[in-house]
């Protein structure tokens, strides 16, 4: 099942409006709470997401939905779990949809650390 909700809208600043809009993509499969903790550190950066759940599973739905919950992220799930490129296709696809302005995508894992990607 796809998520069809648009990124919430931050509140623009003087500065924003300059700035291009930056939004991680990352896939992700069996992640634990860390990840959570990942998008927060993103998003201190000000830059949107977008987690593509890879088939995790059921177990794993209420960590995704605490995501969304607790963070402006969005989460696109897939019932069964498929090749990297696939999601990244999709998500890519889906950012090209909901996002008419965007520029750029900087694909993202959660060894990446927060403070290298400004």
């Amino acid at each position: 099942m796809l998520s069809n909700f648009p990124f919430r809208k931050r509140k623009q600043t003087r500065r924003d409006k300059h700035e291009k809009k930056r939004i991680a993509l990352i896939p992700a499969y069996k992640p634990n709470i860390q990840l959570l903790e990942f998008v927060k550190g993103i998003e201190e950066h000000g830059m949107d997401c977008l987690i593509v759940n890879d088939g995790s599973g059921e177990e794993y739905l209420s960590l995704f939905h605490k995501i969304e919950r607790e963070t402006e992220a969005r989460v696109l799930s897939f019932p069964e779990n498929r090749e990297r490129v696939l999601l990244l296709k999709a998500g890519l696809e889906y950012l090209q949809k909901e996002n008419a302005g965007l520029q750029g995508i900087s694909p993202l894992s959660p060894w990446t650390r927060t403070d290298s990607i400004c």
